[in-house]
This record gives C-alpha cells, structure tokens and sequence, in this order.
C-alpha cells in the first residue's frame, strides 16, 4: 500500500526517500485469464496508441489459457482477447519494438528456436526468422528501435536436463535479419532479467543450473557493449598480447598477463572464438560491475526510467533447513517470491532497494515501461508452477517520463 502523499513529501523534505522513488501503486482493470511465466512487451497499435501484450502459461486447473495472447489498450483501459500465438508455449524471451511484439523460444509448443512476431495494428501472428540457437528462459532487450539482443535460455529448451548456454545473437529489426556477432556471456544464464539504458543491454540475475529448476540462482550483472566491437579469430585462434579490461570506477585499464581460452560458438561455416572480456563486463570479474543485491531469478524485463534501470520481484529456492521460506529482510515472501523492487544506477554502479515494494510479490513477470509508469501483469505468486495470476499493477515514477 502507497504512503499517503502527506506523508511522502514529509519523507522527502526530511531526505529520507529519494525523488525518483514511486508516488503509488494503483490496480489496473484484471487480466480475463490467470497467466504466469509471462512475457509482455509494448507496441503501437492503429493510430499509434500503446498497447500492452500479455502471453504465458495457464493454471493446471485451466492449461488452455495458455494458448491466450491478452492484449491491453493502454488509452481505454481494456483488455481484449487477441489472435492465438503459433507456438504457445511459455517462459518466451519478449520485447515491443514499434508496432510489433517479438517473441523468442520458450518451453513446449515447438517454440524453442522460433521467433514470433505479433502486429499490433493488424492484431497477427507471423513467424519471423529463426535465432542462431534453440533455448528457452532466455532473456532479451532492444537497443532504440534497430537491433534486439538475445541471450543466454536453457538449451533447447530442454526442461529436464537443458545447460544454461552462454550464447547471444543479434536480430536486425529493419532488415528481418539474425546476426552471431554477438560474443557468449561471461557466464551463461537462464531466467535473467534484461534490459538496456539505450546503449548497453544489461543481465541480472538468473540461474546457473541444469533444466528448469529453481536453484543456482546467482546475482550476476553482466553488461554487453556493442560499440566495442569484438575481435573474431578461427577456432583455436589466440589474442596477442594481454586483454585489457575497462575498470568502470576509476576509468583506468588493467591487464593480464596470460591469455585465457576464447569462447567458442558454432557457426555455419565453421566455429569462431570471441574476445569476450573486450565486450562485456560482469560482476564475477575483478572490478566488475556491482552485483544484484539479492541472488534470484525470473524477473523478465528491466524497465529503464530516469536513468536507471529496475529490477522487480523474482523467486530463490528455498532454504531446506527451514521451516518457512520467508525472510522479511530480504522481501522473500512464505510463498518462495520477492516484493522488493532493486533499481541500479548505471553512471553509479550502485544498487538501492525502493521503499515501496510490489503489493503483489509474484515471479514470472515481464514488467514494461511506458511513459513515467511501469505496469507489471500477471506472473506467479508462488514459487514454481502454482499462483499464476490476473492481476496488473502500475507504479508511477515522478518525472520519469512523458505520459503516454
């Protein structure tokens, strides 16, 4: 529940809360379905107005939910139900760029290795080409309106023994193209959360583990940066010299003296191994980024909003030598899920955990940003396959933007 206003510019005339922090949760209109392991994503319907699109996984107690795809008008406030999906599985990689809403891999439903594309003006499903690589729980951001990024899932889509695979692609979105240019990931995830502050893609969080399970949770921030450009050698190949590495705080370089392995990913016309340490950043390298301050996974999306960038909810496995899961410090919940809300500061590199936490606490979300407010639509309440929810949820963001 939102403090009262009175209350919040007492707090913040005392410097006890931030400007940025939210002003207020409010309920929007109930989903028609309960939905979890959701993956939603904003796009222009006719005459440019947003709409937010909603598809997931249905209840046990009604499984052909899961073929929904719920679509919200942003300006009428209304749900409606859209066209079926062609491959209606769940935990999709997604993201809205334009009119168009994107969708990639997922579990079940032939949906490992595919990429969906819904029209939000002519309310269709086509299939878009197919990513370099099968997975499912990957994780996914836009830079601007040209380029998707698409990392990391568990391979194939394997839920009972599928690794999690390090490997990212690049999608051109004007010319309907995919790219391999993209170097793997320090340390391959699925169930991350993504996002991007317009220039970076960054990855927090997810898990380590074999299959879809909820454990090897890890608290990993990896930062891919496009704009340096990776240098590309044949299998076996080797960097001359030492790697250097940027060190964010002090902008000053440090080198090593040995030459690690270079990651190798399949191609077509043979394997090449990537400079990764050239394009990315992580929190499990020396002076790397500051870590998630709380080890989970199954966030979905980051929303960017006044510079930063936002991470929601989430599930951990829960300690076997305890009687309840919860743990109030943290914001884990009875039910194994988060309410926190944590929001890094990229030009910082620095974590803060918002004072209003999610009313819901639920994971398996996929929360999108859009104009000063982040809307957070169904997803699970309970840790694992059980409490897939309707409910949406809005937060306003003081000056985060234009409102739409």
């Amino acid at each position: 529940m939102a403090l009262p206003l009175s209350l919040w510019l007492l707090l913040l005339g005392a410097g006890l809360v931030a400007a940025a922090d939210p002003l207020m949760w409010e309920e929007l209109p109930s989903m028609p379905a309960n939905l979890g392991e959701v993956a939603s994503g904003v796009c222009k319907g006719n005459k440019g107005i947003p709409h937010l699109v909603v598809v997931g996984q249905g209840s046990l107690a009604s499984l052909a939910d899961t073929d929904l795809t719920l679509v919200f008008n942003v300006k009428t406030r209304t749900w409606q139900k859209g066209a079926q999906r062609p491959y209606k599985g769940n935990h999709h990689a997604a993201v809205g760029v334009g009119n168009r809403f994107y969708l990639i891999g997922g579990f079940l439903g032939d949906s490992a290795g595919r990429m969906q594309v819904y029209d939000c003006r002519k309310g269709q499903w086509s299939e878009g080409p197919r990513p370099p690589f099968a997975s499912a729980s990957g994780a996914t951001a836009a830079i601007g309106d040209k380029q998707i990024i698409y990392c990391g899932g568990i391979t194939d889509g394997d839920k009972a023994k599928g690794r999690a695979r390090p490997d990212c692609a690049r999608y051109d979105v004007k010319k309907n193209t995919w790219h391999t240019d993209v170097p793997p990931m320090p340390v391959g995830v699925h169930h991350a959360a993504a996002g991007c502050d317009g220039k970076r893609v960054f990855f927090f969080g997810g898990r380590t583990s074999s299959g879809n399970r909820v454990t090897g949770g890890v608290g990993h921030t990896q930062i891919y940066d496009p704009k340096k450009k990776a240098r590309q050698h044949g299998a076996g190949g080797r960097i001359i010299g030492a790697l250097c590495g940027r060190i964010q705080r002090t902008k000053r370089r440090t080198c090593t003296a040995s030459v690690p392995p270079l990651p190798v990913i399949a191609e077509p016309h043979g394997p090449r191994a990537y400079d990764t340490v050239r394009t990315w950043s992580s929190s499990t390298q020396p002076l790397g980024p500051a870590p998630l301050s709380i080890a989970r996974g199954g966030m979905g999306a980051v929303p960017y909003l006044n510079g930063k960038l936002m991470v929601f909810g989430g599930e951990a496995q829960c300690p076997k030598d305890r009687p309840s899961c919860e743990e109030k410090s943290e914001g884990r919940t009875p039910n194994g899920v988060y309410n926190r809300v944590d929001v890094y500061d990229p030009k910082k590199d620095t974590w803060e955990e918002l004072l209003y936490a999610m009313p819901l606490p639920r994971h398996g979300i996929f929360p999108q940003a859009l104009g000063d407010k982040v809307l957070v639509c169904g997803g699970n309440a309970k840790a694992g396959r059980q409490g897939e929810s309707n409910t949406c949820s809005t937060v306003h963001f003081a000056g985060g933007g234009k409102k739409p």
